[in-house]
C-alpha cells in the first residue's frame, strides 16, 4: 500500500506535542527501509516544518495544492494517511488519527480548554474528524472510554498504543550544561517539574507543598521549573515571592535537550501534579533515567504508570510534600520504584509505537484490497473548486494531471477539452526546443511567451526560457527561470499523470 504521513507543524516551544511527534517521525524514518518492504511512504506537511527540513526521500509540500493535504494525497494515490499529531485535516481516504486528551470535556473550567473560543474549536474539530476515522490512537483504555463515550465511536476502532518516551533521554550519563551551571544546579538536591505555564499544570501546589518542605527545615531541596510561558508564568512569579520561596524555586525557562537530560538524571525525583491526562510523556522519559516520579492520580495515570509511581491527589499540596519525605526516608521503596520504572520504560519506545501503527495498517490492507486506487477521487465535494482555481490561475499542467486522475465520468469531456490545450502546450515547447537548437532565440521566445499566456506551470517552458537567458549571458534571470521550473516540477513529481 501508499502509506501517507502527515507532520504538522509543531512548535518545540509549545513541549510535549512536539516532543511526541518529532519521537515518531524519527522512528519511522529510521524503519523506513523496513516498512518499505511491504509499503511505499509518503510524508506530507506544510509550510518551513523543521522536522522535514534537509531529510531526503519521498516528501510532499501540501501547499503546492489548491486543495492542500486532501488534494496531494489523492494525487499521490495513498491508501491510508496516518496523522502524527492532533492537526487533522480533511481527507477523502482511510486515516489513522491520534487523540492526546478530552480534557475541554472533562475538565471544563480550565481557561486553556474553555475560554477564547477553545472550547468551541476543540469541540468542532473532535466532533469532525473522529467518526470519520478508520482508527484513532490513544494511549490508554481509559482515554478509549472516554473517546468513544463522548463521540460514540465503536470501541473496535480505538486502538490503545502507549506514549513513547522520547529518544533524546537516555540512561547514558551527561555532563552539566553552562545554562544549569550558571544557576549553581551543579551542587544542589532538587525536585524537577518540566511543564509549560499552563493554568493546568498545577505549578501552584507544589509551591504549596514546598511551603510545607520548608518548614520542616526543607530538607536540602530547590523546586526547578522548566517551560515556556502560556499566559500563568507571572502569576506563579508572584506567588513564589509572596510564599517567601524566591531563593527555593528555579524558573528555568525553556532549555536545551542536553540540560533536560541532565536534570531528569541527577533529579531527587519528578514531580508531576498536571490535571490532564490520561497520559503524558515526562513521568516516562523519567522513567527510562531512572529517575523517581511523583504523579497527580488523574484517571489513568496509575494505568500508564503502573506500580512505579507515588500517586497523589492533584489538589494535596500535603500529599505532595509527604510523598517527597517519603522517598528521603526510604531508599528501599525509591530503588523500587526506580527498577519498577525502567521495566516500564523498556517497552514504551518510539520504536515500538510505531510497529503497532504498521502491524494496524498490515492488517487493514485486507480491507483496503476492496476497491482501486482511483476509487477516492471518483467524487469529492472539492474537487471542482480545485479545478477551477487551476483553471483561473491558467495552471494547465496541475489541471490535466488532476483529470487524468479522476473518474468521474461527468467530467470526462473536460478532460478531453483540456488534453487537447495541454498537448497544443507540448508541441509548442517542443517546437521551441527545436528553434533553440537553431539559436533562433527571438522565435523560440515568442513561441514560450504564447504558452505561457495559455499555461503558467509547465516547467519544460520555463527551461527552455533559461536556456535562452543562459546563452545571451543573463545568467541572474536563467537562475529566476530554473528555480520556477524547479517549484512546478517538485510540485508534481511524484503524481501520476
Amino acid at each position: 500500500m501508499i502509506i501517507g504521513i502527515y507532520v504538522s507543524m509543531e512548535n518545540r516551544y509549545v513541549g510535549g506535542g512536539y516532543v511526541y511527534q518529532k519521537s515518531l517521525f524519527d522512528a519511522v524514518v529510521l524503519k523506513q527501509s523496513q516498512i518499505g518492504l511491504k509499503h511505499k511512504i509518503i510524508f506530507f506537511y506544510s509550510g518551513e516544518n523543521e522536522l522535514v527540513n534537509n531529510l531526503d526521500g519521498n516528501f510532499v509540500n501540501v501547499d503546492w495544492y489548491t486543495g492542500r493535504l486532501n488534494e496531494a494525497a489523492m494525487r499521490h494515490k495513498v491508501d491510508i494517511m496516518w496523522f502524527l499529531s492532533v492537526g487533522y485535516e480533511d481527507v477523502d481516504m482511510p486515516h489513522i488519527l491520534p487523540v492526546w486528551d478530552l480534557q475541554h470535556r472533562i475538565k471544563t473550567y480550565f481557561p486553556e480548554v474553555s475560554s477564547g473560543g477553545e472550547y468551541i474549536s476543540r469541540e468542532n474539530m473532535y466532533n469532525c474528524f473522529l467518526p470519520r476515522a478508520t482508527y484513532i490512537l490513544t494511549g490508554t483504555e481509559e482515554g478509549k472510554k472516554e473517546i468513544s463515550f463522548f463521540y460514540k465511536i465503536p470501541l473496535d476502532r480505538i486502538v490503545v498504543n502507549p506514549l513513547p518516551s522520547s529518544p533524546n533521554i537516555s540512561n547514558e550519563q551527561t555532563a552539566i550544561t553552562d545554562e544549569l551551571l550558571s544557576v549553581g544546579l551543579n551542587d544542589q538536591k532538587f525536585l524537577f517539574y518540566p511543564a509549560q505555564f499552563w493554568p493546568h499544570k498545577n505549578h501552584i501546589v507544589l509551591l504549596e507543598a514546598m511551603k510545607i518542605l520548608k518548614s520542616h527545615g526543607n530538607l536540602g531541596l530547590k523546586l526547578v521549573f522548566t517551560g515556556s510561558n502560556h499566559g500563568n508564568m507571572d502569576y506563579i512569579i508572584a506567588k513564589i515571592h509572596e510564599m517567601g520561596l524566591g531563593n527555593d524555586v528555579l524558573l528555568l525557562g525553556f532549555v536545551s535537550n542536553e540540560s533536560i537530560l541532565w536534570l531528569y538524571q541527577n533529579a531527587f525525583a519528578l514531580v508531576y501534579p498536571s490535571y490532564f491526562g490520561p497520559d503524558n510523556i515526562p513521568p516516562i522519559e523519567a522513567f527510562s533515567v531512572g529517575c523517581s516520579v511523583i504523579a497527580a492520580n488523574i484517571s489513568g495515570a496509575k494505568e500508564q504508570l503502573g506500580e512505579a509511581a507515588l500517586f497523589v491527589d492533584p489538589q494535596d499540596e500535603v500529599g505532595f510534600a509527604g510523598a517527597v519525605i517519603r522517598l528521603m526516608e526510604d531508599q528501599v521503596l525509591k530503588n523500587d520504584l526506580i527498577q519498577k520504572g525502567y521495566a516500564i520504560a523498556k517497552t514504551r519506545t518510539a520504536e515500538n509505537y510505531v510497529l503497532k501503527v504498521f502491524n494496524i495498517i498490515d492488517t487493514f490492507s485486507s480491507v483496503r484490497r476492496c476497491w482501486g486506487e482511483h476509487y477516492n477521487i471518483k467524487y469529492t465535494p472539492k474537487l471542482l473548486e480545485w479545478l477551477n482555481y487551476y483553471l483561473q490561475n491558467k495552471e494547465i499542467h496541475s489541471l490535466i494531471s488532476l483529470l487524468s486522475i479522476c473518474t468521474d465520468q461527468s467530467l470526462e469531456t473536460t478532460y478531453n477539452n483540456i488534453l487537447v490545450v495541454f498537448n497544443r502546450i507540448v508541441s509548442s515547447n517542443n517546437a521551441a526546443e527545436a528553434e533553440i537548437e537553431r539559436k533562433n532565440f527571438n522565435c523560440a521566445l515568442d513561441i514560450l511567451n504564447s504558452i505561457l499566456n495559455e499555461c503558467t506551470d509547465y516547467a519544460p517552458a520555463y527551461i527552455n526560457l533559461s536556456k535562452i537567458c543562459y546563452a545571451n549571458s543573463d545568467i541572474e534571470k536563467a537562475f529566476e527561470y530554473m528555480k520556477t521550473a524547479n517549484y512546478y516540477q517538485k510540485r508534481l513529481r511524484l503524481c501520476l499523470y
